[in-house]
């Protein structure tokens, strides 16, 4: 349980309010300890309820677990998510796949840090011992009260996950290495290959590089890097090899090339990690690139939290099980798909052996996480009634709720006569008619956004749906 003392909650990434945060577990763990609070995200802004970002204010830095030692953390919502925290169940998921590898082969900075030494360790004590460099983030759930510290009103503010953020310690990343990069944002085609876009993604690692005008690197309004920093132009030029990588797959397709600009194995666990899933965010803007020579790259999982079947802000299903991710050849993953079939579907049959791949793990994953949080899920939903992946969609006779809308579909016409199967878009989410109707607003909407539709989540949907999921990954990786 967690008690936030501030005057006021963060409504942007730049409040800095002073505050006080009071940790208290049921294991005896205690502190107080002074903190800036800020509201923490990108889309996840738009919501009613903000994700927070703390940073000690004292200097301090604290180990939870097998995470890394940190002075700052992110305190997630997941108002999207009625599980409040399917993206960390992913996070177990993507963990239990690396662990699955022997020793020196589990994590992608130990494909290029190996040591074949029986008699002698490395000397280095990052390499030697496992300092909590999972390459994603993890969390565990809290209750957050908030205090206004000016009239000491204490106010419920429900469910959230302590978790860790995207820093260099998550990474295994030395700060001062120009080999070292960690790229975050929109990166696919367009804005690393087929052309760089600089202001489209975050360079989050090494620390103080220079922008193209001199000035300190922002990762908050990002600008291509200095031509003349040492520290900047190294890391550039590496950026500029990784973007150069699909004209030289375009022109020579093979394995020797490919290999030259990625990590092979963790890229096919990123791959079969979202196929499973159907992580079908994770191919543009959901995925953390990271090299550690320069030269050889992979993704890795981070914002897991429309999967397990759940469509745009986790409002409705993907129906369709048999849809393949990532076969696009103007990223990556499309080449990988295309060059390793053999190599995948040995690590398909692999993970599906040895039940990391299963129902029965999925199912223990979410009871797991589920059972941490127990009776709050009701008073949870008591408290915020329009999360979105449990609420009804409040649809009229007349019409069918789809997907929330991210495609232009055509605003509903009060003046229109619609015919059965046309669709619009209402709330913000679209709706299909399915009578001829007129005059009839497709739903009643919610006052927070996203204003139209909705659906009722529950582990039994995730595990219907993941049994369908299976099924048709099974006979595309021929698992028999």
């Amino acid at each position: 349980q967690v008690k936030i003392y501030a005057p006021k909650l963060p409504t942007t990434k730049t409040d800095d309010i002073e505050a006080t945060i009071e940790y208290n577990d049921k294991d005896g763990n205690y502190f107080r300890k002074p903190v800036i609070l800020n509201a923490q995200g990108d889309s996840s802004l738009a919501f009613f309820v903000k994700n927070l970002a703390i940073d000690f204010n004292d200097g301090s830095e604290i180990k939870f677990g097998d995470f890394p030692t940190q002075d700052s953390f992110h305190l997630k919502k997941y108002y999207i998510d009625n599980f409040r925290g399917r993206c960390i169940i992913g996070y177990w998921l993507m963990e239990q796949i690396y662990k699955s590898h022997p020793i020196g082969k589990q994590y992608p900075y130990e494909y290029l840090n190996t040591n074949e030494s029986f008699t002698e360790g490395t000397g280095d004590f990052d390499r030697d011992y496992f300092v909590g460099s999972k390459c994603h983030p993890d969390g565990f759930p809290i209750v957050i009260t908030w205090v206004n510290s000016k009239t000491l009103e204490e106010t419920w503010i429900g469910i959230y996950t302590w978790n860790l953020k995207k820093s260099k310690e998550v990474y295994h990343c030395n700060k001062k290495n120009p080999n070292h990069i960690i790229l975050d944002g929109q990166i696919g085609n367009g804005t690393i290959w087929g052309s760089i876009k600089w202001t489209y993604f975050e360079i989050r690692n090494p620390k103080s590089l220079k922008d193209i005008d001199g000035n300190k690197y922002d990762g908050d309004n990002p600008k291509e890097l200095s031509e003349t920093d040492e520290l900047s132009v190294r890391v550039k030029r590496n950026i500029e090899n990784l973007s150069s990588s699909i004209s030289a797959l375009k022109e020579n397709k093979t394995k020797e090339t490919f290999e030259k600009y990625f990590l092979v194995e963790p890229m096919i666990d990123f791959v079969l990690l979202s196929q499973f899933i159907y992580n079908w965010d994770g191919f543009y803007k959901n995925w953390i690139w990271i090299t550690y020579d320069g030269q050889h790259w992979t993704p890795t999982a981070y914002d897991l939290d429309s999967t397990f079947g759940a469509w745009l802000n986790c409002m409705s299903v993907y129906k369709d099980v048999t849809d393949m991710l990532g076969e696009d050849f103007n990223i990556p993953t499309g080449y990988l798909q295309s060059l390793y079939t053999a190599e995948i579907q040995e690590r398909y049959k692999e993970l599906r052996d040895s039940r990391i791949f299963s129902i029965e793990n999925i199912t223990n994953l979410f009871q797991q996480w589920m059972n941490k949080i127990g009776g709050y899920y009701e008073k949870e939903f008591e408290k915020y009634p329009e999360t979105p992946s449990y609420r009804s969609s409040r649809t009229n006779d007349g019409w069918e709720f789809v997907q929330f809308d991210w495609s232009n579909t055509p605003a509903y016409d009060d003046e229109k006569a619609y015919t059965i199967g046309e669709t619009c878009q209402y709330g913000g989410s679209v709706f299909k008619a399915t009578a001829a109707i007129k005059g009839k607003e497709p739903c009643e909407l919610y006052q927070n956004f996203p204003r139209g539709g909705g659906m009722y989540d529950s582990l039994q949907r995730v595990v219907n749906w993941m049994e369908k999921r299976i099924y048709e990954l099974d006979n595309i990786y021929k698992y028999n």
